[in-house]
């Protein structure tokens, strides 16, 4: 999803012709990359700063590169990771699985497998730390119902026009019928529906509905293929939309 414009990935791999390799791959899909030849190299930057993912050898020279997984892991549970091997030995791979990697990847790694597979699970890890949000607010929501303050409704559900959503069952529909979206659109709609007849710009978009602190050519880049997205789902005629309306140089508004 991200490099979708910029996303950031970690990789650690002491062989330097498959780093490269692995490198220049990914770097030309559009992703931000940083390698590294070893653990010891690896690790301060998995200990400072948020990776979308990490690519991630299992022996990295006489160095245990699964130690690069758990710093990863510490330091946010929304970076995909994902493993370098040739066949997991047993105890690798039940450490792996309780540091949640969900993949391994068996090199030498094929170009276009790894650049499914990276985006694949940058986009899943992506949509957990989505749902998780939106748990989140639903139970702020509930909280403020229990207290007695009647705008928990309306921080829960919305109406505009033919539109319905309802945040805590993660559900739209349009004249009735009910839209398949993805947990990225229904926040993407969301955030435009509340603004209603507010036009909201590419950059707002990003970090309101997806949490993405970009520059505005990166935004609007991702923006623009997600409201394409929705347009296709919701609109009668997405060549001519009616509802997700384009604001030339102000960014887009719902209109009822």
């Amino acid at each position: 999803m991200q490099s979708e414009a910029s996303a950031s990935i970690l990789i650690v791999e002491d062989d330097p012709d498959h780093r490269r390799l692995l490198t220049d791959i990914l770097r030309g899909a559009g992703y931000r990359v940083i390698s590294c030849e070893s653990v010891s190299a690896a690790l301060p930057l998995a200990q400072a700063q948020f990776f979308d993912l990490a690519l991630l050898d299992l022996r990295v020279g006489d160095e245990d590169g699964l130690r690069v997984a758990e710093a990863v892991r510490r330091f946010s549970p929304y970076s995909a990771l994902v493993i370098l091997t040739g066949l997991p030995d047993l105890p690798s791979a039940v450490k792996s699985i309780d540091l949640q990697v969900r993949k391994y990847l068996v090199k030498p790694a094929r170009p276009e497998e790894l650049k499914r597979l990276v985006a694949e699970q940058i986009e899943f890890m992506h949509e957990q730390r989505l749902r998780d949000r939106m748990a989140a607010g639903m139970q702020a929501a509930i909280q403020t119902l229990n207290e007695g303050d009647g705008y928990a409704e309306s921080a829960a559900t919305l109406s505009r026009g033919p539109l319905r959503m309802d945040l805590g069952r993660h559900q739209a529909t349009y004249h009735g019928r009910e839209l398949d979206l993805t947990t990225t659109e229904f926040y993407l709609l969301w955030t435009l529906a509340k603004a209603e007849n507010r036009p909201v710009s590419a950059r707002e978009l990003a970090q309101a509905a997806l949490e993405y602190d970009l520059g505005p050519s990166e935004a609007a880049a991702l923006i623009k293929t997600h409201i394409s997205r929705l347009r296709g789902k919701l609109e009668p005629d997405p060549r001519r939309p009616r509802h997700l309306i384009t604001i030339r140089r102000q960014g887009y508004l719902w209109r009822a």
